[in-house]
């Protein structure tokens, strides 16, 4: 009776602090959100200037992607206007600069010359699908990852732990392209399923077309993101599982 007594009395403490826990958790991943998105501009910024920099020192001719299949067709005195017309002619900073400068303050990212669009309406086509991928792939790393994490640290060392965990291992060593070739071999080459696209024969994208090709895809996507994900699920679990409050809790069995 007496032990009863003071682990009741106990568990308000330890659920205060369980809460400050949290709370602080919350604080630190906060702080760690703010720090990568003030750290995004200054590495985009980077990135796209070395970008610009290889670009420079390439000995292709960017007047020939420019012009196509006219490029042999023009003189040289006309290739030479056009350079200078298009700023070509320039420091590769001197480049940058502008496009930078045209990205924030008109978002014209430039035109996209395999496609003869703007960049930026290419961009908002695909952002959509890009997200929905995303977003599908994610959703099934998280849904297989507790299944089998909460799975595997409620009775660890069981069959599931065991599988759960070999399988978790070997997918970290397996880059995500070896994934996806495996499974366009077996379910797009043998079974017939859609490895990409949003439909068929460019016909137009219903959400039926879409569901279907989004299947394999968005399958691939989430198995490369499940491992880590599987072990930080069940690390946590057994964690959780082993703290004081929660054995008393266990041990009283239910009110």
């Amino acid at each position: 009776m007496s032990t009863s007594l003071d682990t009741t009395t106990a568990d308000p403490v330890r659920g205060g602090a369980a809460h400050r826990g949290q709370r602080s958790r919350r604080r630190r991943s906060g702080r760690l959100l703010r720090a990568r998105l003030l750290l995004a501009a200054p590495i985009t910024a980077v990135v796209s200037m070395a970008t610009f920099w290889l670009a420079s020192l390439s000995p292709f001719d960017p007047l020939a992607a420019y012009l196509g299949s006219r490029f042999e067709k023009t003189s040289s005195a006309q290739r030479a206007i056009l350079a200078e017309q298009l700023g070509l002619d320039d420091s590769w900073i001197a480049i940058w600069g502008r496009w930078i400068r045209d990205v924030v303050l008109h978002w014209d990212w430039g035109q996209s010359r395999s496609l003869a669009r703007p960049v930026s309406d290419v961009l908002a086509d695909r952002l959509p699908y890009t997200l929905l991928l995303a977003g599908s792939g994610l959703t099934i790393a998280i849904v297989l990852s507790l299944l089998l994490g909460v799975r595997a640290a409620w009775k660890p060392g069981s069959w599931t732990d065991r599988c759960a965990t070999a399988l978790a291992y070997s997918m970290q060593g397996i880059p995500p392209f070896v994934v996806a070739l495996v499974a366009i071999s077996v379910f797009s080459s043998v079974l017939g399923m859609p490895a990409g696209g949003v439909s068929a024969g460019g016909a137009d994208p219903t959400a039926g077309s879409i569901a279907r090709h989004l299947v394999l895809p968005a399958f691939v996507l989430g198995l490369s993101q499940v491992p880590w994900l599987l072990l930080n699920v069940r690390s946590s679990v057994i964690s959780a599982l082993g703290e004081d409050h929660v054995t008393a809790a266990r041990e009283q069995g239910p009110a």
